[in-house]
């Protein structure tokens, strides 16, 4: 369905990826953690299961893509080092966060402007030829 849909819309693998894709993908976690941060304690429940989400992707779900991959997977070095930078930033944002020892709305809008810079990177990455436009 994202395959058809991207095609329609005329959007490249990469930038399907990081919005479609990872909407679809982020859609019940934000309920989630929308659902439980209204609770007490349930901030540190959504903090917790949104890093393990994210621990579970990166080590079990991609090692068994990997596993399961009939040809050896490849991607252009510049989206490997784009999308490795923007997580370890954004773990690093997280981790200031857990030592300062509160947040508030002004954090969360910054989380939210990160990911629009993200996306802009990403456009001018395919703007440019960095990565791979669509067929």
């Amino acid at each position: 369905m994202l395959s058809k849909l991207s095609k329609f819309l005329n959007l490249s693998q990469t930038f399907a990826g990081v919005t479609l894709l990872a909407f679809a993908n982020g859609a019940p976690d934000i309920i989630a953690s929308a659902s439980a941060s209204g609770a007490e304690g349930g901030l540190e429940i959504a903090v917790g299961g949104l890093f393990g989400a994210c621990i579970f992707g990166s080590n079990v779900v991609i090692g068994y893509c990997l596993l399961k991959s009939k040809n050896d997977v490849t991607m252009p070095k510049a989206e490997w080092i784009r999308d490795i930078c923007f997580y370890l930033l954004a773990t690093v944002i997280i981790l200031i966060y857990g030592i300062v020892g509160f947040v508030n709305v002004w954090m969360g809008i910054g989380f939210i402007c990160f990911y629009f810079v993200y996306l802009g990177v990403v456009i001018l990455q395919l703007r440019n030829g960095q990565v791979e436009s669509p067929e």
